[in-house]
Protein backbone atom coordinates (compact mmCIF):
# COMPACT_ATOMS: atom_id res chain seq x y z
CA UNK A 1 0.00 0.00 0.00
CA UNK A 2 1.39 3.47 -0.91
CA UNK A 3 2.07 5.85 1.95
CA UNK A 4 0.04 8.53 0.13
CA UNK A 5 -2.40 7.96 -2.71
CA UNK A 6 -4.25 10.84 -4.35
CA UNK A 7 -7.18 9.89 -6.60
CA UNK A 8 -8.95 12.22 -9.05
CA UNK A 9 -8.45 15.29 -6.88
CA UNK A 10 -10.47 18.34 -7.94
CA UNK A 11 -9.94 21.67 -6.18
CA UNK A 12 -12.01 24.73 -7.07
CA UNK A 13 -11.92 28.46 -6.32
CA UNK A 14 -14.74 30.98 -6.51
CA UNK A 15 -13.64 33.94 -8.62
CA UNK A 16 -15.25 36.92 -10.35
CA UNK A 17 -15.64 34.59 -13.35
CA UNK A 18 -17.41 31.93 -11.28
CA UNK A 19 -16.02 28.64 -10.00
CA UNK A 20 -12.75 27.59 -11.66
CA UNK A 21 -10.86 24.32 -11.23
CA UNK A 22 -7.24 24.73 -10.13
CA UNK A 23 -6.83 20.94 -9.97
CA UNK A 24 -8.61 18.81 -12.55
CA UNK A 25 -8.52 15.14 -11.62
CA UNK A 26 -5.00 14.88 -10.20
CA UNK A 27 -3.89 11.33 -9.31
CA UNK A 28 -0.54 10.05 -8.03
CA UNK A 29 1.02 8.06 -5.21
CA UNK A 30 4.11 8.25 -3.00
CA UNK A 31 5.68 5.19 -1.40
CA UNK A 32 7.36 5.20 2.00
CA UNK A 33 10.90 6.56 1.89
CA UNK A 34 10.88 7.84 -1.70
CA UNK A 35 11.19 11.36 -3.05
CA UNK A 36 8.76 12.46 -5.77
CA UNK A 37 9.21 15.73 -7.65
CA UNK A 38 6.25 17.85 -8.75
CA UNK A 39 7.30 20.26 -11.50
CA UNK A 40 5.74 22.78 -13.86
CA UNK A 41 5.36 26.49 -14.55
CA UNK A 42 4.06 28.91 -11.94
CA UNK A 43 0.29 28.60 -11.66
CA UNK A 44 0.05 24.99 -12.82
CA UNK A 45 -1.31 23.74 -9.49
CA UNK A 46 1.75 22.45 -7.62
CA UNK A 47 1.22 24.35 -4.37
CA UNK A 48 -2.55 23.86 -4.53
CA UNK A 49 -1.91 20.10 -4.69
CA UNK A 50 0.16 20.18 -1.51
CA UNK A 51 -2.31 22.42 0.32
CA UNK A 52 -5.19 20.18 -0.77
CA UNK A 53 -3.41 17.15 0.69
CA UNK A 54 -2.88 19.07 3.95
CA UNK A 55 -6.45 20.44 3.85
CA UNK A 56 -5.14 23.99 3.96
CA UNK A 57 -7.20 25.39 1.08
CA UNK A 58 -8.84 28.58 2.42
CA UNK A 59 -12.63 28.21 2.48
CA UNK A 60 -13.88 30.61 1.18
CA UNK A 61 -12.91 31.08 -1.61
CA UNK A 62 -11.64 27.56 -2.30
CA UNK A 63 -12.69 23.98 -1.66
CA UNK A 64 -11.69 20.41 -2.50
CA UNK A 65 -14.69 19.52 -4.64
CA UNK A 66 -14.06 15.78 -5.12
CA UNK A 67 -11.49 13.02 -5.02
CA UNK A 68 -9.65 11.07 -2.35
CA UNK A 69 -6.45 11.70 -0.39
CA UNK A 70 -5.52 8.36 1.16
CA UNK A 71 -2.78 8.45 3.80
CA UNK A 72 -1.96 4.89 4.86
CA UNK A 73 -5.41 3.94 3.56
CA UNK A 74 -7.33 6.65 5.45
CA UNK A 75 -9.10 9.35 3.43
CA UNK A 76 -7.92 12.64 4.92
CA UNK A 77 -10.77 14.53 3.27
CA UNK A 78 -13.30 12.66 5.42
CA UNK A 79 -11.61 13.26 8.78
CA UNK A 80 -12.89 15.78 11.29
CA UNK A 81 -10.93 19.02 11.73
CA UNK A 82 -9.66 17.92 15.14
CA UNK A 83 -8.43 14.57 13.81
CA UNK A 84 -6.76 16.27 10.85
CA UNK A 85 -4.90 18.57 13.27
CA UNK A 86 -3.39 15.54 14.99
CA UNK A 87 -2.00 14.35 11.61
CA UNK A 88 -0.91 17.73 10.27
CA UNK A 89 2.55 18.54 11.62
CA UNK A 90 2.92 15.11 13.19
CA UNK A 91 2.50 12.43 10.49
CA UNK A 92 2.57 14.86 7.55
CA UNK A 93 4.58 18.10 7.63
CA UNK A 94 5.01 20.89 5.13
CA UNK A 95 7.75 23.38 4.34
CA UNK A 96 6.20 26.53 2.89
CA UNK A 97 7.73 28.72 0.19
CA UNK A 98 8.68 31.83 2.17
CA UNK A 99 10.32 31.12 5.56
CA UNK A 100 10.06 34.76 6.62
CA UNK A 101 6.28 34.83 6.37
CA UNK A 102 5.95 31.26 7.70
CA UNK A 103 7.74 32.08 10.95
CA UNK A 104 6.10 34.31 13.56
CA UNK A 105 8.27 37.47 13.73
CA UNK A 106 7.50 38.18 17.41
CA UNK A 107 8.24 34.70 18.80
CA UNK A 108 11.67 33.24 19.46
CA UNK A 109 12.91 30.41 17.26
CA UNK A 110 13.02 27.99 20.20
CA UNK A 111 9.39 28.63 21.13
CA UNK A 112 8.22 28.04 17.57
CA UNK A 113 10.27 24.85 17.26
CA UNK A 114 8.81 23.44 20.47
CA UNK A 115 5.22 24.35 19.59
CA UNK A 116 4.63 21.23 17.47
CA UNK A 117 6.13 19.04 20.19
CA UNK A 118 3.76 20.55 22.78
CA UNK A 119 0.79 19.77 20.56
CA UNK A 120 1.70 16.29 19.31
CA UNK A 121 4.01 14.82 21.95
CA UNK A 122 2.41 15.82 25.24
CA UNK A 123 4.42 13.23 27.18
CA UNK A 124 7.61 15.28 26.74
CA UNK A 125 8.74 17.55 29.56
CA UNK A 126 9.89 21.12 28.94
CA UNK A 127 13.49 19.94 29.17
CA UNK A 128 12.82 17.11 26.71
CA UNK A 129 11.28 19.55 24.22
CA UNK A 130 14.27 21.85 24.58
CA UNK A 131 16.65 18.98 23.93
CA UNK A 132 14.71 17.86 20.83
CA UNK A 133 14.69 21.44 19.50
CA UNK A 134 18.44 21.69 20.06
CA UNK A 135 19.00 18.32 18.38
CA UNK A 136 17.00 19.37 15.32
CA UNK A 137 18.93 22.65 15.06
CA UNK A 138 22.13 20.62 15.09
CA UNK A 139 20.77 18.21 12.45
CA UNK A 140 20.09 21.09 10.07
CA UNK A 141 23.61 22.41 10.77
CA UNK A 142 22.77 25.80 12.19
CA UNK A 143 25.86 27.24 13.91
CA UNK A 144 25.62 28.16 17.60
CA UNK A 145 22.21 26.43 17.94
CA UNK A 146 21.76 27.37 21.62
CA UNK A 147 22.07 31.05 20.75
CA UNK A 148 19.82 30.78 17.68
CA UNK A 149 17.02 29.22 19.72
CA UNK A 150 16.87 32.46 21.74
CA UNK A 151 16.79 34.69 18.66
CA UNK A 152 13.95 36.02 16.50
CA UNK A 153 13.44 35.24 12.78
CA UNK A 154 14.71 38.64 11.60
CA UNK A 155 18.07 37.93 13.22
CA UNK A 156 18.66 34.92 10.95
CA UNK A 157 19.68 34.84 7.30
CA UNK A 158 17.33 33.47 4.63
CA UNK A 159 19.24 30.20 4.52
CA UNK A 160 19.08 29.81 8.29
CA UNK A 161 15.35 30.56 8.35
CA UNK A 162 14.81 27.87 5.72
CA UNK A 163 16.81 25.42 7.85
CA UNK A 164 14.66 26.34 10.84
CA UNK A 165 11.55 25.58 8.77
CA UNK A 166 13.00 22.16 7.90
CA UNK A 167 13.83 21.53 11.56
CA UNK A 168 10.26 22.46 12.56
CA UNK A 169 8.79 20.22 9.86
CA UNK A 170 10.89 17.24 10.95
CA UNK A 171 10.73 17.74 14.73
CA UNK A 172 7.97 15.14 15.14
CA UNK A 173 9.68 12.76 12.67
CA UNK A 174 6.82 12.78 10.09
CA UNK A 175 6.35 9.95 7.64
CA UNK A 176 5.67 12.41 4.81
CA UNK A 177 7.18 15.82 4.10
CA UNK A 178 5.68 18.22 1.54
CA UNK A 179 8.43 20.66 0.54
CA UNK A 180 7.09 23.62 -1.45
CA UNK A 181 9.99 25.33 -3.25
CA UNK A 182 12.37 24.81 -0.29
CA UNK A 183 15.32 26.41 -2.11
CA UNK A 184 13.56 29.43 -3.64
CA UNK A 185 15.47 32.73 -3.30
CA UNK A 186 18.53 31.01 -1.81
CA UNK A 187 21.96 31.39 -3.35
CA UNK A 188 23.44 28.40 -5.15
CA UNK A 189 25.74 27.38 -2.29
CA UNK A 190 22.98 27.41 0.32
CA UNK A 191 20.62 25.67 -2.12
CA UNK A 192 23.08 22.79 -2.50
CA UNK A 193 23.45 22.54 1.29
CA UNK A 194 19.66 22.41 1.77
CA UNK A 195 19.29 19.66 -0.85
CA UNK A 196 22.10 17.63 0.71
CA UNK A 197 20.47 18.10 4.09
CA UNK A 198 17.10 16.85 2.84
CA UNK A 199 18.72 13.74 1.36
CA UNK A 200 20.55 13.02 4.60
CA UNK A 201 17.44 13.51 6.72
CA UNK A 202 15.46 11.20 4.43
CA UNK A 203 18.09 8.50 4.93
CA UNK A 204 18.29 9.17 8.68
CA UNK A 205 14.57 9.44 9.49
CA UNK A 206 13.08 7.53 6.51
CA UNK A 207 10.68 10.34 5.62
CA UNK A 208 9.03 10.29 2.19
CA UNK A 209 9.24 13.65 0.40
CA UNK A 210 7.09 15.38 -2.18
CA UNK A 211 9.34 18.10 -3.59
CA UNK A 212 7.52 20.94 -5.35
CA UNK A 213 9.74 22.99 -7.65
CA UNK A 214 10.08 24.55 -11.09
CA UNK A 215 13.80 23.73 -11.11
CA UNK A 216 14.45 20.56 -13.11
CA UNK A 217 18.05 20.49 -11.90
CA UNK A 218 16.86 20.14 -8.31
CA UNK A 219 14.60 17.25 -9.33
CA UNK A 220 17.49 15.48 -11.07
CA UNK A 221 19.57 15.89 -7.92
CA UNK A 222 17.27 14.48 -5.25
CA UNK A 223 14.15 12.79 -6.70
CA UNK A 224 13.35 9.16 -7.55
CA UNK A 225 10.26 9.94 -9.65
CA UNK A 226 8.83 13.06 -11.24
CA UNK A 227 5.31 14.28 -12.03
CA UNK A 228 4.98 17.06 -14.62
CA UNK A 229 1.94 19.32 -14.15
CA UNK A 230 0.26 21.69 -16.58
CA UNK A 231 -2.92 23.69 -15.97
CA UNK A 232 -4.05 21.59 -13.01
CA UNK A 233 -3.33 18.15 -14.49
CA UNK A 234 -0.48 15.64 -14.44
CA UNK A 235 0.69 15.44 -18.06
CA UNK A 236 3.66 13.10 -17.62
CA UNK A 237 4.93 10.73 -14.93
CA UNK A 238 7.83 8.36 -14.53
CA UNK A 239 11.25 7.83 -12.99
CA UNK A 240 13.59 10.80 -13.19
CA UNK A 241 15.87 8.85 -15.51
CA UNK A 242 13.03 7.91 -17.88
CA UNK A 243 11.42 11.35 -18.05
CA UNK A 244 14.67 13.29 -18.39
CA UNK A 245 16.26 10.96 -20.96
CA UNK A 246 13.07 10.35 -22.97
CA UNK A 247 10.41 13.04 -22.44
CA UNK A 248 7.19 12.03 -24.20
CA UNK A 249 4.75 14.89 -23.58
CA UNK A 250 5.46 17.98 -25.74
CA UNK A 251 5.25 20.18 -22.63
CA UNK A 252 7.95 18.16 -20.85
CA UNK A 253 10.03 18.24 -24.02
CA UNK A 254 9.65 22.03 -24.18
CA UNK A 255 10.66 22.40 -20.52
CA UNK A 256 13.78 20.34 -21.12
CA UNK A 257 14.72 22.35 -24.21
CA UNK A 258 14.26 25.66 -22.39
CA UNK A 259 16.99 24.87 -19.84
CA UNK A 260 19.95 27.19 -20.66
CA UNK A 261 23.05 25.34 -21.85
CA UNK A 262 26.46 26.23 -20.49
CA UNK A 263 28.85 28.03 -22.82
CA UNK A 264 30.58 25.59 -25.14
CA UNK A 265 27.53 23.32 -25.35
CA UNK A 266 25.38 25.64 -27.44
CA UNK A 267 25.87 27.52 -30.66
CA UNK A 268 27.20 31.05 -30.02
CA UNK A 269 24.62 33.73 -30.73
CA UNK A 270 21.71 31.29 -30.79
CA UNK A 271 18.62 32.44 -28.92
CA UNK A 272 17.43 30.41 -25.96
CA UNK A 273 14.54 28.05 -26.57
CA UNK A 274 11.24 29.22 -25.11
CA UNK A 275 7.69 27.91 -24.91
CA UNK A 276 5.55 30.14 -27.11
CA UNK A 277 2.29 31.58 -25.86
CA UNK A 278 1.05 31.73 -22.30
CA UNK A 279 -0.73 29.39 -19.91
CA UNK A 280 -4.51 29.68 -20.51
CA UNK A 281 -6.68 31.23 -17.84
CA UNK A 282 -8.45 28.79 -15.52
CA UNK A 283 -11.70 30.49 -16.48
CA UNK A 284 -11.03 29.83 -20.19
CA UNK A 285 -9.69 26.27 -20.31
CA UNK A 286 -9.53 25.09 -23.96
CA UNK A 287 -12.02 22.53 -25.26
CA UNK A 288 -9.34 20.02 -26.26
CA UNK A 289 -5.81 19.46 -24.96
CA UNK A 290 -4.79 22.24 -22.57
CA UNK A 291 -1.36 22.54 -24.18
CA UNK A 292 -2.50 22.39 -27.81
CA UNK A 293 -2.26 26.15 -28.50
CA UNK A 294 1.42 26.15 -27.47
CA UNK A 295 2.36 22.76 -28.91
CA UNK A 296 4.51 22.29 -32.03
CA UNK A 297 3.01 18.85 -32.67
CA UNK A 298 -0.72 19.61 -32.23
CA UNK A 299 -3.21 18.29 -34.77
CA UNK A 300 -6.94 18.84 -35.28
CA UNK A 301 -7.80 16.10 -32.79
CA UNK A 302 -5.89 17.94 -30.07
CA UNK A 303 -8.14 20.99 -30.44
CA UNK A 304 -11.36 19.01 -30.09
CA UNK A 305 -10.69 16.17 -27.62
CA UNK A 306 -9.06 15.99 -24.20
CA UNK A 307 -6.42 13.25 -23.83
CA UNK A 308 -6.39 10.93 -20.82
CA UNK A 309 -3.33 10.07 -18.77
CA UNK A 310 -2.23 6.72 -20.23
CA UNK A 311 0.38 4.46 -18.63
CA UNK A 312 2.73 2.27 -20.66
CA UNK A 313 4.01 0.67 -17.44
CA UNK A 314 3.14 0.86 -13.75
CA UNK A 315 4.85 4.23 -13.25
CA UNK A 316 5.39 5.63 -16.78
CA UNK A 317 2.54 7.69 -18.21
CA UNK A 318 1.74 10.69 -20.38
CA UNK A 319 -1.35 12.69 -21.42
CA UNK A 320 -0.97 13.16 -25.19
CA UNK A 321 -2.53 11.83 -28.40
CA UNK A 322 0.79 12.11 -30.24
CA UNK A 323 3.56 11.49 -27.70
CA UNK A 324 7.16 12.23 -28.65
CA UNK A 325 10.33 10.30 -27.87
CA UNK A 326 10.77 6.52 -27.89
CA UNK A 327 7.53 4.71 -27.09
Amino acid sequence: MPLLEVKNLVTEFNTEHGWVQALRGVSFHIDAGETVGLVGESGCGKSVTARSVMRLIPDPPGKVASGEVLFEGTDLLKLSDSKMRTIRGNDISMIFQDPMTSLNPVLRIGYQLEEALKLHQKELTAEDRRNVALEMMQKVRIPSPEQRLREYPHQLSGGMRQRVMIAMALACRPRLLLADEPTTALDVTVQAQILDLMKELREDIGTAIMLITHDLGVVAEVCDRVLVMYLGQVVEAGSVREVFSNPQHPYTLSLMKSIPKIRGHREPGKRLDTIRGIVPSLSQIPKGCSFAARCDFAQDKCLEERPELKFSSELRGQRCFFPQGDQ
